[in-house]
């Protein structure tokens, strides 16, 4: 077999017959990312140690070990453990934000879920864990500029562990968060993880991220800067779209409006002649069919209308 030259071909050879990764190439913007200025300047502020110059100056303070780590008779110093926990309501761009900062460090994002390691076969879920950490582990050794690596829908992996010794399915989430806590400690490299729930997070978890961010519901300025994003001046009609009103009478998170002018583009084509164009009216139907099905009301109480 031929030897990998680069970077692409060392991750293709890694990850050859893998099923639980996904590698893509992030094209979220870290500039069209919405979120409070203070947020994305903490972001900024944490990602400062993949500076060289920072880096050397955390070295010099001790702040973490310089590994060196023999590969192919080169030294090559790894990057330093750096773990992320984004939690907040679906829709709120925590995904967005995690491909947004692989592309702003110029890395590939590395995808997995609980629904590819969680197996329904005693043992499988914990040897698919041990499969994550590892497989990543020896990427993060021998590819230069290895990914970032994205736990998404995270919620099972971090909740509190249960003290129930009796049922087999809490002794296998048990046995699952004790490998995640072990692998977390020993990690290299840049892990994020997103999760819809904060409350339950088990303890033990939460002093393993090195940053935890909650992320809101967008406010009115925000989400009327989302419509204007989702809705690009390509679209027929759009000019005469009131942004300000929707923004400020629908409570909408950005996958929700995305949505949204999705379901009310698709209607808008399906129209004939002078008719197939977007209109006030295609939005507002749509957000209140998110309104009514949603667990949450969308609706901003108070305003006139």
């Amino acid at each position: 077999m031929r030897t990998p030259v680069n970077d692409d071909e060392r991750l293709k050879q890694l990850l050859k017959n893998d099923d639980i990764f996904t590698l893509v190439e992030p094209t979220q913007n870290f500039e069209d990312l919405i979120l409070p200025e203070e947020m994305k300047k903490t972001i900024n502020f944490s990602l400062n140690q993949y500076n060289s110059d920072v880096d050397n100056v955390l070295s010099e303070w001790g702040l973490y070990d310089k590994v060196m780590k023999l590969t192919k008779k080169v030294n090559k110093k790894l990057e330093p453990g750096m773990l992320m926990l984004f939690y907040g309501a679906p829709g709120t761009g925590k995904t967005f934000a995690a491909g947004a900062i692989a592309q702003a460090l110029g890395k590939k994002l590395l995808i997995t879920d609980i629904s590819r390691i969680q197996s329904k076969w005693v043992g499988d879920s914990e040897k698919n864990v041990r499969r994550v950490f590892s497989l990543f582990e020896r990427i993060v050794h021998r590819v230069s500029n290895p990914p970032v690596l994205l736990l998404n829908e995270a919620d099972q992996f971090l909740t509190k562990r249960s003290g129930n010794a009796d049922s087999s399915v809490d002794k296998m989430m048990n046995s699952m968060q004790n490998l995640f806590l072990e692998a977390f400690e020993n990690l290299r490299g840049i892990l994020i993880a997103t999760t819809n729930l904060q409350g339950n997070l088990d303890e033990a978890f939460s002093r393993r991220f090195n940053l935890k961010l909650d992320f809101p519901m967008p406010q009115a300025t925000e989400r009327q800067t989302l419509w204007n994003l989702h809705l690009p001046e390509s679209i027929p009609g759009v000019e005469d779209i009131d942004l300000t009103s929707l923004s400020e009478h629908y409570n909408l998170s950005g996958g929700q409006i995305k949505v949204i002018v999705k379901n009310a583009c698709v209607e808008a084509a399906s129209r004939r002649g002078a008719f197939k164009k977007l209109l006030q009216k295609d939005l507002i139907k749509y957000c209140e069919l998110e309104d009514t099905s949603s667990f949450g009301s969308t609706k901003i109480i108070g305003f006139g209308g």
